[in-house]
């Protein structure tokens, strides 16, 4: 390898360098790096993470919604509220709470002249005492052709896979699993000349 030829390798591979580093910049501008370590050195630290991650009760700032016309100071307080992480289909709720005495300045806004400018006040604000990881779909977000199973959080359509086989066969037809239902894959026209809409075949009928 002749020396002009070693340049342009040396070169090469240094324009290689800088855009790995490049694209890892980009990246950790998008992503949080990690570090791999060995489980058992960061035991401790993980503990420490779970503990600080689990659903209950933490000091949140809440914003304060007075009446129109009027401001609180400060308009955000401190307060404990359910927060954390929760197994997937579930969600952080609380369980148990109680209203709380916060006080405030209140300000009027647009004050009438003689009135006074600043005053105090009591605002009553919901305080987390408890939570627990519940399901976040009900059964009240079922609908008649579902039905709800406590142990997945869904709800299941009442007819199984049969209704939707059945639903696949049909032309122009799509079906929802969401819904449990069998949609058309065309949106419903305005129909005219005494006739109507047919969901059953898609298209306007006699």
């Amino acid at each position: 390898m002749n020396f002009a030829s070693f340049v342009l390798c040396i070169f090469v591979a240094l324009l290689a360098i800088a855009q790995s580093q490049r694209i890892l910049s980009n990246r950790s501008a998008d992503y949080d790096v990690h570090n791999e370590i060995n489980c058992r050195q960061g035991s401790r630290g993980l503990k420490h993470t779970i503990m600080n991650s689990i659903c209950r009760p933490y000091e949140r700032h809440v914003d304060l919604k007075p009446l129109p016309g009027f401001r609180f100071i400060p308009p955000t307080v401190s307060i404990k509220r359910c927060d954390g992480h929760c197994l997937a289909g579930l969600s952080c709720v609380p369980v148990s709470k109680r209203l709380v005495d916060v006080h405030v300045q209140v300000k009027r806004l647009n004050q009438v002249y003689g009135q006074p400018i600043m005053m105090c006040g009591v605002v009553k604000v919901e305080e987390h005492d408890q939570c627990r990881c519940k399901c976040q779909r009900t059964a009240k977000d079922c609908n008649d052709r579902q039905d709800y199973n406590v142990d997945s959080c869904s709800c299941d359509c009442k007819n199984g896979n049969q209704e939707k086989e059945d639903c696949e066969r049909q032309m122009g037809k799509t079906w929802n699993d969401d819904e449990c239902s069998c949609n058309c894959n065309e949106l419903e026209v305005l129909c005219t000349n005494g006739q109507y809409w047919d969901e059953k075949q898609c298209k306007c009928v006699q």
